[in-house]
């Protein structure tokens, strides 16, 4: 998951969408603890600092993932529940808290830049996601 566009011009912000992990950065996708299994998904980006995924509510890009400099603002549209899958793939499937629904690749295409969006879990591949860990530095 990476920094892009809506792909049919309609938002002009900057949205989650799909990219290769070699062509996923800047930013850097980072999950924040919240509590428990809730997290924040963090971006950190070189020119505009680090901001929190949103799932916005309203008008023409709602589901879509938007990043914001407030991480308060969004409430629970900024916290997702972090849950490991075995199949299809493994991986972690991500889910609003505010809606319980699935964080999932637009109309399960495959190709880079599509848009990732709020919606219902299907337990197909497109709603499960690879997370690498990384050592904190000491």
């Amino acid at each position: 998951m990476t920094e892009g566009r809506e792909r049919t011009g309609r938002y002009d912000s900057a949205v989650a969408v799909q990219r290769s992990c070699e062509d996923a950065e800047p930013p850097r996708t980072l999950l924040v603890p919240v509590d428990g299994d809730r997290f924040q998904i963090k971006w950190s980006h070189p020119q505009h600092g680090v901001g929190c995924l949103t799932v916005l509510a309203n008008g023409p890009a709602s589901g879509l993932l938007e990043p914001w400099d407030d991480c308060a603002a969004g409430g629970p549209a900024q916290v997702f529940r972090v849950e490991p899958v075995a199949a299809p793939l493994e991986g972690y499937r991500l889910r609003p808290v505010h809606s319980e629904l699935c964080l999932g690749i637009r109309g399960d295409e495959t190709v880079s830049g599509v848009e990732l969006v709020q919606e219902p879990c299907t337990g197909e591949g497109d709603q499960t996601f690879r997370v690498d860990v990384e050592a904190s530095a000491s």
